[in-house]
């Protein structure tokens, strides 16, 4: 018997069961990643359904997991009387079920909650008499409705302390169908699960007439949902594109699947695709974090660093900012993040539509973010305070050395110090006698900062070196080193200056 008992558990069911005394919740879940300008992929989704009768409330109880520590809200083998930690005492029995959704059983232990309301009006231990009885054209088969239902319903002994006690039935079904990250698995939750009225039958609860009559059979009774239109990912369902479609427009800045964002300048995410088409006003909200997108010393992957919170939090636990909507995009302000460091942005859009029947649908939106250096980041902190911002700009030369800012910015100088200038000259390869020019390059500043070398004979015309050149090779370009090697031996002439431009 598992007797660890989490207190995120406790507080995940607190609201659902605080919320209502019958509900049938619909979930239309998507999850997609964009990588590229208005390119994505599906990362998954799922249908989840949840039918809710009756409730309870846990009270403070501590109680001690296996290996000795505390928790707060404990499951025990005995009756607890009141005491500091456990005010109520243990208030209930558990007679059936999973009390804390850990996945293990709570049968014959004792818990602790200050009140409890039994089903009225639906049945618990019936999964098989639930059926999806009308919806939309769809591809999803009737009656089953692709739902395989899991009954968690509870029997609860309540109250252990006051006499005479009772027995409450809590009804609790769930149904989840799955979708796999993949086009075709997108394209057969699009033909699966569409909008329109859904309507799914559920066991009534017999009920007696009056004490003495015995109990009657009665006839299931339907739920009746409304899923509305969702935001989709461009292009959306059925490859039309439009303005209803969820796409960040920050269009030219991915590089390898990621948006290339310098930490030290503010920022601003832009979408679009939220409109009156798309959202409901008091029903949906939208919430902005960024994750970890790799494991590091600071943490695993996947845990939330924006918006900070300089406290131990849970793992599974996010902290979101609430934005507006419907909303066009997000500004990030400078010096949350660090150059070099590699964060995934979230957007997410849930409903929350109706009070009996609730469409709580949702739509999960993500991107990479590559956090690096550009020469305007970077010239906010190198220079000393001026009132002739020109001399900081990208051309200029503040320190009068005669390389530019940008130049000395690359080639890892300071530019604000005469004496400090680049070094980096052409020589002859002893053993090929070709010349070769070798130019480390400045770390984590993405694509946008470009090196190239040029040539000349006669110190007028200059010629950049490409690909294919007739003359000079590139050796190596990555993200170290910038390196070139005349193809004769020994060459027309050495005579080499470096480019520097940022795009």
């Amino acid at each position: 018997m598992n007797f660890k008992k989490s207190f995120l558990a406790a507080l995940a069911l607190a609201p659902l069961l605080s919320s209502g005394q019958v509900s049938f919740s619909f979930g239309d879940n998507k999850t997609f990643r964009q990588y590229d300008d208005r390119l994505f992929e599906f990362l998954g989704g799922n249908l989840t359904l949840s039918i809710r009768d009756g409730s309870f409330v846990l009270s403070p109880c501590e109680g001690i997991d296996a290996s000795g520590g505390a928790i707060p809200s404990g499951a025990f083998t005995r009756l607890i009387s009141p005491n500091l930690t456990c005010p109520l005492g243990t208030t209930a029995f558990v007679g059936s079920g999973d009390v804390d959704g850990d996945g293990f059983s709570d049968v014959d232990l004792y818990i602790s909650v200050s009140s409890v309301t039994r089903a009225v009006q639906v049945e618990p231990f019936r999964p098989e008499q639930i059926s999806l009885i009308a919806a939309p054209p769809s591809s999803l088969s009737r009656p089953a409705g692709g739902a395989n239902w899991v009954d968690s319903a509870l029997v609860l002994w309540y109250d252990q302390i006051n006499r005479p006690i009772n027995s409450y039935e809590i009804t609790r079904y769930d149904s989840q169908r799955v979708y796999g990250a993949s086009e075709a698995e997108l394209e057969r939750q699009n033909d699966e699960i569409v909008p329109g009225v859904w309507i799914y039958q559920v066991p009534r609860l017999n009920v007696a007439i009056n004490p003495s009559s015995p109990e009657v059979p009665v006839n299931p009774f339907p739920f009746s949902i409304g899923h509305r239109q969702m935001i989709e990912a461009w292009p959306g369902r059925g490859k039309a594109p439009g303005p209803n479609e969820f796409v960040l427009t920050n269009d030219g800045l991915w590089v390898d699947g990621a948006l290339e964002v310098d930490p030290n300048l503010f920022f601003r995410f832009e979408w679009r695709g939220f409109n009156g088409v798309t959202t409901i006003t008091n029903a949906d909200t939208t919430f902005f974090s960024m994750e970890r997108t790799n494991a590091t010393d600071e943490g695993p992957a996947g845990q939330v660093v924006f918006p900070p919170y300089n406290f131990a939090v849970p793992d599974a636990q996010r902290f979101t900012e609430l934005i507006s909507t419907p909303s066009s995009g997000y500004e990030l302000g400078p010096n949350f993040a660090q150059v070099g460091d590699e964060w995934t942005g979230v957007l997410d859009f849930n409903r929350n539509l109706g009070q009996r029947t609730i469409d709580n649908s949702s739509r999960q939106f993500r991107w990479n973010v590559r956090f690096v250096e550009t020469y305007p980041g970077y010239a906010r902190n190198a220079f000393p305070p001026t009132d002739d911002d020109t001399l900081l700009a990208e051309g200029s030369d503040y320190d009068d050395d005669g390389f530019t800012n940008l130049e000395e910015f690359a080639l890892q100088t300071d530019p604000v110090n005469p004496a400090s200038v680049p070094s980096i000259t052409p020589f002859l390869d002893d053993l090929t006698g070709q010349c070769v020019l070798s130019i480390p390059k400045r770390g984590l500043v993405g694509s946008l900062l470009s090196y190239k070398v040029q040539y000349t004979s006669d110190l007028v015309t200059w010629t950049t070196i490409l690909p294919g050149d007739s003359q000079w090779a590139i050796i190596q370009d990555d993200a170290a080193v910038y390196e070139v090697r005349s193809r004769q031996s020994p060459p027309a002439s050495c005579l080499l200056r470096i480019l520097i431009t940022q795009d």
